[in-house]
């Protein structure tokens, strides 16, 4: 039942937990060099942001603005009428009952 713990090896405890530091501080020291890059390169191309701005605004001011067209108002579209509509209608109508009247025979 009872059952005997090892004592623990704190050489080996201690030389583990150095390793795993020395490899954290090595991951550290990389992100922070990516960091620094990203940095240089978000300033870079903030400068080239504020360039492109300044340079459409220079743009804007220099080219004038196209003359308004004047404001032509269209007539109002006629009423669309065919006049085949009414003509069809009546011979499929006279067409039903003249089939109708034949089958009634």
């Amino acid at each position: 039942m009872n059952k005997q713990t090892q004592p623990m090896d704190w050489e080996a405890a201690m030389k583990a937990t150095e390793a795993n530091a020395s490899i954290a501080a090595e991951m550290a020291e990389r992100m922070a060099g990516c960091m620094v890059g990203m940095l240089d390169d978000l300033r870079h191309h903030g400068q080239q942001l504020s360039r492109l701005e300044a340079m459409m605004k220079e743009m804007a001011t220099k080219a004038s603005a196209p003359p308004p067209l004047p404001h032509r108002s269209l007539p109002p579209l006629p009423a669309r009428r065919s006049p085949l509509l009414p003509v069809i209608t009546a011979a499929f109508l006279l067409g039903a009952a003249f089939g109708g009247f034949i089958a009634s025979w």
